[in-house]
Order: C-alpha cells, then structure tokens, then sequence
C-alpha cells in the first residue's frame, strides 16, 4: 500500500484547485492509498479526512495561496510516525518548502506539481525585479525534485527551456457527470433571448492579458451571412467586464461568471467555442469538448486538447481572419461540426479525474522505482570502491 505525505498552501477559496483535492483524496480513500495532508486551517474537508490532515495558522498570500506558519515539530512527529513512501509537493511557499526540505533530509523521493498561476501579484507592480526574484526562487525550489509534474506541453517546453529537471506531463480532468451534451439547448436560448441560430461562446477571464479584445474583431468581422445568423455569449468576469460591455455589438450577452452546471448547459448549447488568447485554457477546452462543442483557438496556446481539424482548429493570433475562415466553415457545414464534435467528446472521455489520477499513480509507482534503482546503483558503487 502507497503512503503518500502531501504539502500545499491552496487556498479554499481557489475553489477549483481545492475541489481537485478533495477529489485527490477522495480517490485515494476509495483505492486504499494511506495518505497524510498538510495544508492551511482554512480548508473544510469531511470530517473523514480532517483525520488524516495537519493544519496550521495561515494568511493571505494573493487569490491562490495562502502563507502558512508550519510548526516543524508536529510535522516532523506526524511523518515519523506514518513514514510516507515519498513527499508530493503541491506549492513553493512555506508549507511546500518545509514538504521539500524534509524529503531531502531523509533522503525520500520528492516530487511536485508546477501550477500554472504560482507566481504572485505583481507582473503590473512598479517593482518588476521582485518577479525576477520569484522566478530565481521557483527555480531554486524544484531543482532538487526527483519528478516534476505539469499541466501540459506547453509548460513542459516552458519549463524545460528554464532548464527545469525531470519534467513530466501530467493532465487535468472533466467532470464527465456534469460536462455532457445532454442539456436542452432551448433552456439557454430563452434564458439569454437568443432568436439567432447560431451561438458562439468565449468563455474566461475578461482582462487583456486573455485578449478578449479579439473577439470583438472576429465578431464585426464574419461574412455578413454569417454574421447575421450569430449571437455571442461572453461567460467569465473580470476587471475590463465595463469596458467590454459598452464594445459589444447587439447580438453579444454577458453572462459573468457561471457556476459549473451552468457552464454545462451553455456550452453544450454552443456550436462552437472560440478562444483567442495565447494562455493556456485547458480546463474551458476540456469542459467544452465533454459537451461535444468544438473549439476554434489560437495555437500559440500550443494546446494538448485542441486537434486541428480533428476535435477544432488552431489559428494564428496575427491572421484573426483565420479564425473568420473556420467559423464560416463549421456553421456552413454542420456535418464537419458534428463529426469535430463527435471527436471532442471522445477525448475527453479519456480524460475523466479517474483517468487522471491512475495516470497520477502511474507517475507514482516509476518514482519508487526509480528511486530504488539509484540506490541501489548507489550502494553497489560504494562496495567497490570499499577497501
């Protein structure tokens, strides 16, 4: 039986991350994976796993994170006593860093997670060598990790590039119960008086860094035929929600930000979803996708999800005719959007959280391996080099 110790400084009110976790540990009580966590007070787990955690003091370190006040002899007394297989590593702040620096002094393997919005607040302060800093720091932190784990290709060949070791990817997963395309579609037309035809839908954050300004022009853009027969449904809030508003043509409604259900039904009611920005969207394209919606995206995001041509298109952000061209194709011809969709729910079959997490083991069960085969290389050469 694997005996998994975990550190992370998530924060409740990140609410996605913390639901992966709970779905993380839940996966492990139902496969009999002994399992200690620790993290900040804030968290409100079933009381079954409030068993099995170790919580401490903790503030606000920006939306994500918290910062944490470890107490190094509790955590040290709790590992000592369920003597974990190996240290995971969900974060680089306090409580990550004491998860790392345990591992190292009892020489336990020591793998992580890299997430995609680790890096604090201040990619628009006036201090920007604090970023440099931070991105000293991060790469500090991982160097001795024996796996690093990964969203997707994109942050692998990021990271890489950083000269980051032992990189793996490692994907996130859908609700299948809640993302599925067995919604009715007339529900959203109504609820959003829709009397279009066509509806296609950007779904995140509404700031410039998502270049959501770009939707505007593909909108004005399409063939009048086309454009016509279209009404857009902008899903997501943000700090540029006002001013997007007062661009948006007549036939565009904002919904603000959506519970998941809601999500469900608005995508599955969308015949296409398009998403221009350069940031990776996995888990908008994979909720997508389990509705059997395609997707029209820009391939700097260097997808992992999006197929051109198979599950959607890539286009070049430089040429938002592109994503002109591929819009008219797929509302001209609903058998090409049937069979993309089609394969857009096939994919993300694969990629139920079940799925993901004995992909997770996977990675898991070659890190003891490994881990093995080096000592054991290790003690062979410290026996001939023995007097």
């Amino acid at each position: 039986m694997l005996r998994i110790a975990i550190f992370t400084d998530i924060s409740p009110k990140h609410l996605n991350t913390s639901e992966n976790l709970e779905r993380l540990i839940s996966y492990f009580s139902r496969h009999n994976i002994s399992f200690q966590l620790f993290l900040p007070t804030t968290h409100s787990l079933t009381s079954e796993n409030q068993t099995r955690t170790c919580s401490f003091q903790s503030f606000p370190l920006n939306a994500h994170y918290r910062f944490s006040l470890p107490n190094a002899t509790k955590i040290r007394r709790r590992l000592n006593e369920f003597q974990p297989d190996f240290i995971h590593v969900l974060t680089p702040f306090t409580l990550g860093l004491y998860g790392r620096q345990y591992a190292k002094r009892t020489n336990l393997p020591l793998i992580g997670y890299y997430m995609l919005n680790i890096q604090p607040d201040m990619d628009h302060s006036n201090v920007p060598f604090l970023r440099s800093l931070f991105d000293k720091y991060v790469q500090w932190f991982y160097r001795p990790f024996h796996k690093l784990l990964v969203p997707n290709f994109l942050t692998k060949h990021t990271l890489e590039g950083n000269n980051f070791p032992n990189i793996a990817v490692c994907s996130k997963g859908v609700e299948l119960d809640v993302f599925h395309p067995a919604y009715e579609r007339f529900d959203v037309k109504i609820k959003y008086n829709i009397k279009r035809p066509y509806i296609l839908t950007y779904s995140g954050e509404l700031t410039a860094e998502d270049n959501v300004e770009a939707i505007f022009t593909i909108a004005r853009y399409l063939p009048p035929h086309i454009k016509h027969k279209v009404h857009w449904l902008v899903v997501g809030d943000g700090p540029l929600k006002e001013v997007f508003q007062r661009e948006a043509l007549e036939h565009m409604t904002f919904t603000g930000s959506l519970q998941k259900e809601d999500r469900a039904r608005v995508y599955a009611a969308s015949d296409l979803m398009i998403c221009p920005s350069s940031k990776p969207r996995d888990d908008m394209l994979l909720e997508a996708f389990a509705t059997a919606t395609p997707a029209i995206v820009s391939e700097a995001q260097q997808s992992d999800i999006v197929k051109h041509g198979e599950n959607g298109f890539l286009c070049n952000l430089e040429n938002l005719d592109q994503f002109s061209e591929y819009i008219t194709l797929c509302l001209e011809h609903s058998d090409l959007r049937e069979r993309l969709g089609t394969m857009a729910r096939n994919h993300a079959l694969t990629k139920g959280w079940d799925q993901v997490f004995d992909h997770l083991m996977v990675h898991y069960t070659q890190l003891i391996e490994e881990t093995k085969r080096s000592r054991t290389i290790n003690i062979e050469k410290a026996l001939r080099k023995a007097p």
